[in-house]
């Protein structure tokens, strides 16, 4: 266990540095926000503000990008980083204890498999977050479109529209709608923070919202009749998305049920007959066997759930 445990310990003092990183860059870029805030007042006008890079609040930091490998249109994360990293810390010291203490691993397969929860888990709480936002902001898009065209009807300007539709909508819609007012209050044109916008969040529903929202600043034209007609496309869309995922339901009932039935199997004979699977605990080879029979299932049960996922995607 002693390579096991400096493993751990490294992963302690990794995760320490980014902890005091995430802390230095969420002041700086209070910092940053104070200073441009401060310009503005002073008169320096919208050249003196430089672009965003972000959608939404500061606390969006650096932790969140690492444990998000790196994985874009993270624009709804509510979990703060120190909990990512406590996270992380956990499943990596539970996974090296379990595979160390209860299997008998040897020491760098309890490493290795520490190091592998450190990140996946963490990894895996931020891709259900989003994608749970994502699913409620698609839900919630089509009603708010209308919104914002009942109240292009009445008169009002498209960036008053925007605010009461980030006022009055549910989130997350609400949270993006007031980000592009925010955006727009501040002096940046609306064009530039529907770009801005489009680039965090990544559905295609909103991009085509904000194409035609940037075409018609630019060159004018009937917005409403637009966004009447992007509205009902977004619902024809989800409806025949339903349908896919209704016709493919038995498929994926089947996957589920065959990444499912090795570890069944599995439990039931570390119940009945443990010794049987005594090779593959206390012999290396039985532990590389184990490994690439694990490896190769959560591998074929990913691409299987992609390929649905695919052939499901709005």
């Amino acid at each position: 266990m002693n390579a096991a445990f400096l493993t751990f310990v490294s992963l302690l003092v990794v995760g320490l540095v980014l902890l005091a990183s995430v802390f230095f860059a969420e002041r700086q870029s209070k910092l940053a926000v104070s200073r441009r805030l401060n310009m503005i007042a002073q008169g320096g006008g919208q050249d003196a503000v430089s672009r965003p890079r972000r959608l939404g609040p500061q606390a969006e930091s650096s932790l969140v990008r690492f444990f998000g490998l790196g994985r874009g249109g993270a624009w709804w994360i509510k979990t703060r980083g120190f909990v990512l990293l406590l996270v992380a810390i956990g499943s990596a010291l539970a996974a090296m204890m379990v595979m160390g203490v209860v299997f008998k691993m040897p020491p760098w397969a309890s490493a290795f498999g520490g190091a592998g929860a450190f990140f996946a888990i963490p990894w895996l709480m931020l891709v259900i977050e989003q994608g749970r936002a994502e699913k409620r902001f698609s839900d919630r898009f089509p009603d708010a479109i209308d919104m914002v065209v009942r109240m292009l009807r009445a008169g009002l300007p498209v960036t008053a529209a925007l605010r009461t539709v980030g006022a009055e909508a549910e989130p997350p819609v609400s949270f993006v709608f007031a980000g592009l007012a925010d955006h727009v209050d501040i002096g940046m044109s609306l064009p530039e923070a529907l770009a801005i916008a489009a680039q965090e969040i990544r559905l295609p529903d909103f991009r085509f919202f904000a194409v035609a929202l940037t075409l018609q600043f630019s060159t004018g034209g009937n917005l409403t009749t637009t966004l009447e007609i992007l509205s009902e496309v977004i619902r024809k869309r989800r409806a025949m998305a339903r349908k896919a995922k209704a016709v493919t339901a038995e498929v994926s009932m089947t996957a589920y049920i065959l990444a499912a039935i090795p570890f069944v199997v599995l439990g039931g004979l570390l119940i009945f007959d443990r010794a049987y699977l005594t090779p593959l605990i206390v012999d290396p080879r039985g532990n590389l066997i184990a490994l690439a029979a694990v490896s190769s299932m959560l591998m074929g049960f990913f691409t299987m759930n992609r390929m649905m996922a695919s052939a499901t995607r709005l």
